[in-house]
C-alpha cells in the first residue's frame, strides 16, 4: 500500500462502551412516529418532547454520524439545518394525515360551549376561542383554536369531534 492509498484508510476509534451515533438514528425516527397522543397533545411541558426530537436530539445524532463518516465540516451545519427544514414540516404533515385518520376512524361527536373569547393583536392579529366539552362525565378543554370570521361568542354550542380513545384529541367541526 502507498501513503496516498493508507491515508484514506482511516479508522473510527471509538471507546469501548460507546454506542456509534448511526445505530441511534432508526430508534429517532421511531420515536417522531411512535410518540403516543398524551405527549403530542400534552398541554404541559411533555408537549416540548416534539420539539426537542426534531430539534436537538435529531440534530445532534445527525451530527455526530456525519462526523463519523469524516464529512468536510464546513458542509456538516449545513446538513444539519437542512434536516430540520426537512424533517420538521415532514413531520407535521404526518401528523396531520394521521389526526384526519384518527378523525375518521375513532370520531365521535358531542356538543363544546365557548367559555373564553379574545382578540390576539400583533402581526398576526386574530380572534381565538377555547371551548370545553364533556365525554363520559369528564370535563375537557382545548387549545386555543382560531375563529377566523369572529362569528362565536362566549356561550355559544358548537360541534366537537373527539377521538373516543382520548378524548383530549379535539377539534370544532364549525371551524373546519
Amino acid at each position: 500500500m502507498n501513503a496516498h492509498t493508507n491515508a484514506k484508510l482511516r479508522t473510527v476509534s471509538r471507546k469501548p462502551n460507546e454506542i456509534p451515533s448511526f445505530s441511534l438514528v432508526p430508534w429517532t425516527v421511531t420515536a417522531f412516529f411512535g410518540l403516543p397522543d398524551k405527549v403530542l397533545y400534552s398541554q404541559d411541558i411533555i408537549g416540548w418532547t416534539p420539539f426537542i426530537l426534531i430539534f436537538i436530539l435529531q440534530t445532534y445524532l445527525l451530527y455526530q454520524l456525519l462526523k463519523s463518516f469524516n464529512v468536510v465540516p464546513k458542509y456538516l451545519l449545513g446538513i444539519c439545518a437542512l434536516s430540520v427544514l426537512i424533517i420538521g414540516p415532514s413531520f407535521g404533515y404526518y401528523l396531520g394525515y394521521q389526526e384526519e385518520k384518527d378523525y375518521q376512524q375513532r370520531g365521535e361527536t358531542t356538543k363544546g360551549i365557548v367559555y373564553k373569547k379574545w382578540y390576539k393583536s400583533g402581526k398576526n392579529s386574530e380572534w381565538l376561542l377555547r371551548y370545553h366539552y364533556l365525554v363520559d362525565g369528564v370535563t375537557y378543554s382545548t387549545f386555543s383554536e382560531t375563529d377566523k370570521d369572529h362569528k362565536y361568542k362566549i356561550g355559544d354550542a358548537l360541534t366537537v369531534i373527539y377521538v373516543n380513545d382520548f378524548p383530549q384529541k379535539s377539534k370544532i367541526v364549525e371551524l373546519e
